[in-house]
């Protein structure tokens, strides 16, 4: 159930172990190599911002006591106790942060991504820095329980020209609000990413099956305050940006 279980599952060769889990570290970098181009991807514990003394009441309060015991401790893994707790992610958070410069600096990659739990707007200083100076690509979240598509030019976007989604479609009955019966709605389901080495298409695909968002990005330079123009074909060239049909359902077929 902790992260000591968690992380030690990615390593087991035992044979419950079916190899497909993969969470090697509290915080790791992943590269992907395809034929003609290469992917970084910077993945980050961002619970600082769920964080907060012992002595705050707010639900979400992972330090509080109101979720914890009084002896409570995670051992030399984790927070040594409540009192500890907050400190000890803001020490690992600053920890992340440098890492994070250190590794998007060196990394030679076409393609920089960063995958964590909470949207940019926790921390949003520091990730307006990281996407500005190392041309972090696209930020991948998730915490609200929605679809949310960010692109280079939207006015909604804090991290502009930079990309970022939240793929948050899960979470039950905790959805931001009523789903729909047939899937006409962002409250559940999940990206699709069709990568190439100048461009990448999101689509945003509802529970229903149902297309909700097209987007298509292009690469963001270190220091630029827009991405790259491509020439030629996009993946995007034909397809609808907004919201389309659902799909239609086939009766099963029935053989005498």
């Amino acid at each position: 159930n902790g992260w000591d279980q968690v992380i030690a599952y990615t390593w087991s060769k035992m044979e419950f172990s079916t190899g497909r889990w993969m969470q090697p570290a509290l915080y790791y970098a992943t590269p992907i190599k395809y034929n003609d181009f290469s992917v970084d991807i910077f993945f980050v514990d961002s619970n600082v911002w769920d964080a907060f003394d012992y002595h705050a009441t707010s639900g979400h309060n992972i330090c509080g006591m109101s979720h914890n015991y009084q002896d409570a401790t995670c051992g030399i893994t984790g927070p040594m106790s409540v009192e500890q707790c907050a400190q000890w992610f803001k020490d690992l958070w600053d920890a992340e942060v440098k890492w994070m410069k250190d590794g998007l600096g060196k990394s030679s990659a076409d393609w920089q991504f960063i995958a964590t739990h909470f949207p940019v707007e926790h921390g949003l200083d520091q990730w307006k820095d990281l996407a500005t100076t190392f041309g972090v690509d696209l930020i991948l979240t998730a915490h609200r329980h929605i679809q949310e598509v960010h692109g280079p030019d939207d006015e909604s976007n804090l991290v502009a020209p930079t990309a970022w989604i939240v793929s948050g479609g899960g979470g039950g009955i905790t959805s931001e609000a009523e789903p729909t019966e047939n899937g006409e709605d962002d409250q559940y389901g999940f990206m699709d990413l069709t990568l190439s080495k100048h461009e990448i298409k999101i689509t945003a695909v509802s529970h229903g099956g149902q297309i909700r968002q097209t987007r298509c990005i292009t690469q963001r330079m270190p220091g630029d305050k827009v991405t790259q123009k491509i020439s030629g074909s996009s993946l995007c060239d034909g397809e609808p940006s907004g919201v389309q049909p659902l799909p239609t359902k086939m009766a099963p077929t029935v053989f005498p």
